[in-house]
């Protein structure tokens, strides 16, 4: 964790290595690992072009699952850029293809990704309706913690800010699941 000089490095290896021998699928891996490493420091607009790439060169390949995670890269970064009308596009795009393959945690972090562009726009009743997509599919999916701590903390301000008491009790569920962790 934290590891990102590592990670890029290795990860720029494996791209490397990957068009040397043709190994097109491989490559494509590599440049969604790299725009996640640059997103995870914050360098937003490298972040987005790595995306972009793995979305061409994913759709080239017919590989919708790895088009659809740079999709939903693209709108982290966004937010990141403050783009939040591209947000918003790329978490729709995103989104429905989620839906259609029936892929609940890249589904769930779609959804944070809505809750958090509808606070930034203050548009809390849009930002609620996605809070309670996730709340159901909290219900039914209740290994999905590691994605869960990530829009955890969104969908408990977006309560909070609409005075709805059920923050609290997510909350403690947060603090639960990093307890079962530790």
């Amino acid at each position: 964790l934290g590891q990102y000089a590592a990670a890029d490095t290795l990860s720029q290896e494996a791209y490397q290595i990957c068009r040397e021998i043709d190994v097109r699928l491989g490559a494509c891996f590599a440049m969604l690992n790299q725009s996640w490493i640059n997103y995870a420091q914050g360098r937003f607009e490298t972040a987005v072009s790595y995306a972009q790439q793995t979305q061409q060169a994913a759709q080239e390949l017919g590989i919708t699952r790895f088009s659809n995670y740079a999709t939903l890269y693209l709108g982290h970064c966004y937010v990141g850029l403050a783009k939040y009308d591209d947000a918003k596009q790329a978490y729709n795009q995103a989104y429905s293809v989620w839906e259609e393959l029936k892929q609940p945690s890249p589904l769930l972090d779609t959804l944070g990704g809505l809750v958090r562009i509808a606070l930034l726009q203050n548009e809390l009743p849009e930002g609620i309706s996605h809070v309670e997509k996730i709340l159901h599919m909290m219900a039914a999916l209740p290994d999905e913690d590691s994605i869960l701590l990530d829009v955890f903390p969104a969908c408990c301000h977006l309560l909070q800010a609409t005075n709805d008491p059920r923050w609290e009790g997510l909350l403690r569920q947060g603090v639960n699941i990093l307890h079962k962790r530790a």
